[in-house]
């Protein structure tokens, strides 16, 4: 063997029996290559430790904790003393002829989970496979004494066939029995990868592999580290001191069970972590999608901050206090001791509230202790209204829900409260407090008000019936009101008791379940005659007369069920006190939803399968109304195995994907509901199921095959009777909407008038807004705007009151209105409110919302690069969700924003892409010709820019658009480019005419500049100087430094013509002003054209000099350097006039 001298190895060597082929990286404490084992034919990887770490000197230094060789040898003898599917093997540990040490290990075919990282987040499935194969590789290690100290994506090695290989072992250290390689003042490890204990040289175990491996969790999940700096010591100051970085929304819209996972493994303090690294991999399996074993904790608990603030905070009220202080704590805070939240105060201690003959009392949701981000409101919403239920309302209490539109001025007494969810060692438990307070001179919720009692108690979630119930006896005692009867415990529900009334309450949900509200209506007033005591019978009336829009009457049959259930268990009664909620014309979903929610963990597990399908269906619905569509759709995959044929379990799912823009999901969905519904027998089932098909297809832009299958929806909800015509409105609504699209106004507006008056008749409040919300979109587009506001004011009027879920739409509909009238303040106020709105809304929603900001952020002249970080935004989300019409849309608008950037190639790139996107519709596809023309005349391209604007003109002909007027305003700055000022001024004309009708003022102030520029040429200036009268007045009160791109043509125009009549000092004002808004908006099309404008009015005047020369000159190179070259080809000519004085006064085409 050949000694190496200063170097490790060289490829081609052959070091004992193995042949080195190549390097494949470094190590910890080495080099690694890859070699063939000679010996035995095989690839192998080995490791030196290079022998500037590995000489005597280093050898006889007393703090053994620093040497490198005593560290390489562990290595090799801790991984080899582990046989673990992943963890690397190890074949052998040598030396070469000069004492260089090498560990000979097994060679993987794959790459390193730092490459993978590289590459983008991982998916789900990913990091719970690989996630907990790594657990399951340490938590060997664990089991034979052994820490890692040194987990990091470069020492996770994944092979081809997905396997999880750890490596290096050099920081490892033995935990049972003393470790010679521990040295006092070594901080060992990767700095971003250290737990705490690891920074401050505390005592370290398993549960500092749990952190680490937490860290990779967080790194996998967002290609982030959680705790960053830009030095090693800041990134340690800020693993101690600091939490997780939780604001990027990599980690915000992670799944709550995962996210739950990696904070509980980043916590602070050992104590708070995972045990054993056991538990963690067995969370993580669960966390596959294909896990049919769920063991995290619920999502109340998950939505907790992480576990070490929640200890310091009980460490903090456990230190030793003065007992008259540890009294007042145990009264006010007991909330947060165990002693207090088991043990109420003695009904001795409270004083007693003397009620008036009828007392108002105002609740408040409860707060989730620490308001984590991620906490779970619904909670707080449920126990709120679970406390009413528990004490029930009547002539001497009357509740005043805050939150609900109540105000809590309204009441002298108030309840408010907290509740944490936290973990223990038997479980997890839920920990509430309640305080009654009395107004005194002021608010019962207000800083005056005093504290008259304070309750508490704590348990596991699911008894939290049972601890409510405790919570309202104490506060009935309080307020002299008994609380609810019956049993606390138990769900079973009695049965009627003859034969006849059990026969007609199987019809009677049979019926529902195919929802035949009718005949379920007539079966059960039938069986009401023969058991009229039977709550059963009345709650399924209520159903039914909801279903068929009397809602009056449902109510008061929910309210006849709610009373004849007073001596059954709480779980019947609340499943009956909720259905007073669902059956009102406009449910409170999130009421519903947070109430059913603590049913279903309560009674789930008792019910009987019938009961918990019926259940479980009732809460998906609800779920998904009150913006939880994910967590629908978890509960909704358990209901398939419950209920393979039912289909409402494919509506609800196709009404949740539907939700989340999972078009491709609804359109399943639907269709496997629309086939169960056939062989159900169920018509009006199929009818709703073709409708979501339909509605899937129009997204996906099958119009023709979406208005056929609506229209089969449509027929068997007209077939269906009084319960199917609401079903029949909203097909027709649909069927608008894809005439809309097509822009077929006629049809549009017939099918949305029938669907209005279907409704209007119905009296249903939640669909008339939307129609009327459609019908004002084409008043708009026919330019009656005065008429469009007006129905665009009732309709959101109407979308406010009943909650309607695209309410973010309508009022972006309004503001773009107000926008595109010139209205700016207007349009502001709105978009704000639609920006709140959509917070809750869809993420399509909340795209639009935002795209259409950023509109009028350019119309403001405001921050450009903002605006561009809003339309790319947008644009991902539309591209993800397949929205084709959304997608073009948010293409032209950055594409506009890119040209005006300066960015005119990719500024044409979007404006191709977006008009591919929609070549089958018209108005869409010419929106998108439009931009790309122009963007080919700034460059000079004016061939190809006059065919794609002719076929935009031709296709918004057939379709009778008022937006032709803007084809037409660029087809005359089309003709004024190319040097046909007669053929400008006859398009601009037309356009003017045409946008005005369409009442669209800016675009027409643009066409009025066009206009009378063209008229200049023409020597026409007295109509020139009506055509730049006129373009200021459309431009309005617009301060001049808004809308500057419709402002440009005419100031350029009135400079020209200021300048033709000798009025030069007021023409170069104009284009001074006008500069200067262009430098600070850093718009380089608008800076050209007014730099270019001031030479030519120069010359004008008769100032061609060698000053004016070197302008234009400047201009031209410049505008070539941007790629505008029809600004340079105007520069050009008219640098070759400054030659010619005699030319100078002949006007040039120019915008």
């Amino acid at each position: 063997m050949r000694p190496l001298g200063g170097r490790i190895a060289v490829v081609g060597q052959t070091i004992s029996h193995f042949e080195i082929i190549e390097r494949i990286g470094d190590g910890g404490m080495g080099v690694v290559y890859r070699a063939r084992d000679l010996t035995l034919d095989r690839y192998v990887a080995l490791k030196f430790l290079p022998k500037s770490l590995s000489g005597e000197g280093r050898r006889k230094r007393n703090d053994t904790g620093s040497n490198p060789r005593l560290r390489f040898v562990q290595e090799a003898k801790a991984a080899s003393a582990l046989d673990h599917p992943n963890i690397c093997t190890v074949y052998a540990i040598d030396q070469t002829d000069d004492g260089q040490l090498f560990i000979a290990m097994a060679w993987y075919d794959g790459e390193t989970l730092k490459k993978r990282i590289k590459r983008g987040p991982l998916s789900l499935r990913e990091i719970s496979d690989l996630g907990s194969q790594i657990a399951a590789g340490l938590s060997a290690a664990h089991e034979r004494g052994i820490i890692h100290r040194d987990i990091k994506p470069a020492n996770v090695m994944v092979t081809r066939d997905g396997t999880v290989k750890i490596l290096d072992f050099g920081l490892s250290k033995f935990i049972r029995g003393p470790s010679e390689l521990t040295q006092t003042g070594a901080v060992m490890g990767t700095a971003a990868y250290m737990a705490p204990e690891q920074v401050k040289e505390e005592t370290v175990d398993e549960r500092t592999d749990v952190w680490a491996l937490g860290v990779v969790l967080y790194e996998m999940a967002t290609g982030k580290k959680p705790f960053r700096g830009t030095t090693e010591m800041s990134v340690l100051y800020a693993v101690v001191n600091r939490e997780p970085e939780l604001t990027d929304e990599s980690i915000k819209t992670l799944p709550p069970d995962l996210r739950w996972i990696i904070l509980k493994a980043l916590a602070k303090d050992p104590d708070e972590r995972y045990q054993s690294m056991a538990e963690l991999q067995a969370d993580l399996e669960a966390l596959h999608p294909d896990s049919q074993s769920i063991t995290l904790p619920s999502r109340s608990l998950r939505s907790l901050l992480s576990w070490s603030q929640l200890k310091r905070r009980a460490r903090r009220i456990r230190r030793p206090l003065g007992l008259a202080f540890g009294a007042l704590v145990l009264l006010v805070l007991g909330g947060f001791l165990r002693n207090a939240l088991n043990r109420p105060p003695p009904a001795s201690e409270a004083p007693r509230v003397e009620l008036a003959a009828s007392e108002r009392v105002a609740i408040e949701p409860l707060r989730p202790l620490d308001d984590a981000d991620g906490a779970d409101p619904t909670l707080g919403l449920a126990l709120r209204d679970l406390l009413t239920f528990a004490l029930p309302a009547d002539d001497a209490l009357s509740w005043v829900l805050v939150g609900d539109g109540d105000h809590p001025s309204e009441a002298e007494l108030a309840i408010d409260g907290d509740y944490r969810l936290r973990p223990e060692h038997r479980g997890r438990e839920l920990a509430i407090e309640l305080r009654l307070r009395h107004a005194g001179n002021g608010s019962a919720s207000g800083e005056d008000a005093t504290l008259l009692r304070a309750v508490s108690i704590a348990g596991p979630p699911p008894r939290i019936l049972s601890m409510v119930s405790h919570l309202a006896q104490e506060l009935g005692r309080d307020l002299g009101h008994a609380p609810r009867p019956g049993p606390v415990d138990g769900v079973g529900a009695p049965e009627p008791t003859s034969a006849q009334a059990r026969s007609l309450w199987d019809q009677v949900q049979a019926a529902l379940r195919i929802d035949d509200a009718p005949s379920a209506l007539r079966r059960a007033e039938a069986a009401i005659t023969i058991e009229p005591d039977f709550p059963g019978f009345h709650d399924a009336r209520a159903v039914a007369l909801s279903r068929l829009g009397r809602f009056d009457e449902a109510t008061a049959a929910a309210e006849r069920a709610l009373a004849l259930a007073r001596d059954l268990p709480w779980a019947c009664q609340l499943s009956f006190w909720v259905r007073r909620l669902e059956v009102q014309m406009v449910p409170p979903w999130p009421r519903i939803a947070a109430l059913l929610d603590q049913l279903w963990l309560h009674a789930a597990g008792d019910w009987s399968l019938d009961e918990r399908r019926e259940q479980g269906l009732r809460l998906a619905v609800a779920r998904v109304r009150s913006g939880r569509p994910q967590a629908a759709l978890e509960l909704l995959a358990e209901l398939r195995r419950w209920a393979p044929e039912d289909p409402r379990v494919g509506l609800v799912e196709a009404e949740a994907a539907q939700r989340q823009s999972l078009f491709p999901a609804q359109l399943a969905a639907a269709r496997w509901a629309a086939a169960a519904a056939q062989r159900a027998g169920a018509p009006l089932l199929l009818a709703e199921a073709l409708l979501y098909e339909g509605l899937a297809l129009r997204r996906e832009g099958d119009d023709e095959q979406a208005l056929a299958v609506i229209e089969r929806a449509r027929a068997l909800f007209a077939d269906g009777g009084v319960q199917g015509r609401g079903g029949e409105a909203t097909a027709l609504n649909v069927q608008g909407m894809i005439y809309w699209d097509r822009q077929d106004l006629l049809q549009a507006q017939t099918h949305y008038e029938k669907a209005a008056q279907i409704f209007s008749e119905l009296g249903d409040k939640r669909m008339s807004g939307p129609i009327l919300h459609n019908i004002a979109l084409i008043l708009r587009q026919y330019g009656n705007v005065d008429a469009a506001l007006d129905v665009f004011q009732s309709s959101i009027e109407l979308m406010r009151e009943t909650s309607y879920p695209h309410l973010s739409l309508a009022l972006l509909n309004l503001a773009e209105l107000y926008l595109t009238t010139g209205r700016l303040d207007q349009a502001e106020a709105i978009f704000e409110e639609a920006g709140e709105v959509a917070r809750t809304s869809t993420p399509i929603n909340q795209a639009a919302v935002a795209m259409g900001r950023s509109e009028l952020m350019i119309l403001r002249g405001e921050s450009l690069a903002e605006a561009e970080k809003r339309i790319s935004a947008a644009l991902e989300i539309f591209r993800r969700s397949g929205e084709v019409v959304y997608t073009s849309d948010s293409l032209v608008r950055y594409g506009t924003l890119r040209r005006l950037q300066g960015d005119l190639r990719d500024a044409q790139q979007a404006f191709e892409e977006a008009g591919d996107l929609v070549r089958d519709k018209d108005v869409n596809f010419a929106q998108a010709q439009r931009a790309l023309g122009e963007v080919l005349i700034t460059q000079n391209e004016l061939q190809p820019a006059r065919v794609i604007l002719e076929d935009a003109l031709a296709g918004l002909y057939r379709a009778d658009h008022p937006f032709r007027g803007m084809v037409l305003l660029s087809l005359a700055w089309l003709a004024l480019a190319d040097g046909d000022p007669a053929k400008a001024a006859e398009r601009a004309r037309e356009a003017v005419g045409d946008l005005e009708r369409g009442s669209l003022p800016l675009e027409a102030a643009r066409a009025c500049g066009i206009l009378a520029q063209a008229l200049l040429e023409l020597d026409r200036r007295g109509e020139a100087e009506v055509a730049i009268e006129k373009g200021y007045a459309l431009l309005g009160d617009l301060d001049e430094t808004e809308a500057v791109l419709y402002r440009l043509p005419v100031a350029i125009a009135d400079a020209r013509r200021l300048a033709l009549g000798g009025e030069m000092e007021e023409a170069r004002a104009i284009l001074q002003r006008l500069l200067a808004i262009a430098t600070k908006l850093q718009v380089p099309e608008i800076e050209l054209e007014t730099l270019l404008a001031q030479g030519e009015i120069e010359l004008l005047a008769g100032e061609a000099n060698h000053g004016i020369l070197v302008h234009l000159q400047r201009v031209e190179r410049k505008a070539k350097d941007k790629g505008f070259y029809s600004i340079a080809s105007r520069a050009a000519a008219a640098r070759l006039r400054v030659d010619h004085p005699g030319r100078a006064r002949q006007p040039s085409a120019r915008l």
